[in-house]
């Protein structure tokens, strides 16, 4: 292997970077969203993950998601949410 060869990897963190978090009106928190229909995207975030790609990053999507061992999130909604950026 050459020692001149490079791997590029783009790290993208899942919520606030890649994924908008959400205001919760009752407690006046603004947290990640845990239901399926409340997660939107962050304006602009696909273009930059397109054109990384074609300048020949690999792509790593991070994340902690402590909603779901705090029981705010369910794992199903959480597997919900990840389709829903696979299909983007």
């Amino acid at each position: 292997m050459s020692t001149n060869m490079r791997n590029k990897a783009l790290f993208i963190d899942r919520d606030g970077t890649l994924i908008q978090m959400v205001y919760d009106v009752e407690s006046g928190y603004i947290h990640t969203a845990v239901k399926p229909e409340d997660v939107k995207a962050m304006y602009g975030i696909f273009d930059l993950m397109r054109e990384a790609r074609r300048q020949g990053y690999k792509l790593i999507l991070v994340s902690n998601q402590p909603n779901i061992g705090l029981m705010r999130m369910s794992k199903e909604n959480f597997a919900k949410t990840q389709q829903w950026i696979h299909q983007m």
